[in-house]
């Protein structure tokens, strides 16, 4: 199917949304952001990456699972497994494929 824009439906409605979009840019109702440029912080960032290419053992790599729990769970889905034992013996050979290892880089 193709659509004409010739067609004063499509016309019509794309007129509408336009309107409404500009008519919702007034300043009057917009929320201030707080100032936040006073506000210090210091962030510590990890590199999994680099972390998990000097793993040799398996046990380096239950330990690693267990102090980083939200990185188990979230990217690679540690309650999908029976135990946690299953994730770090499938993540343990896929480690360790030689084909991965060139993503080591």
């Amino acid at each position: 199917m193709v659509v004409s824009l010739n067609n004063p439906i499509i016309i019509f409605f794309t007129f509408i949304l336009f309107s409404i979009g500009l008519s919702s840019c007034d300043n009057d109702g917009c929320i201030k952001s707080p100032d936040v440029s006073s506000i210090e912080i210091s962030v510590e960032i990890e590199r999994l990456d680099k972390v998990l290419h000097k793993i040799s053992t398996k046990n380096e790599l239950a330990e690693l699972l267990s102090e980083n729990t939200v990185f188990a769970e979230e990217f690679l889905n540690l309650s999908q497994y029976p135990s946690p034992k299953f994730l770090v013996d499938h993540y343990f050979k896929l480690l360790n494929d030689r084909n991965i290892d060139s993503l080591f880089i």
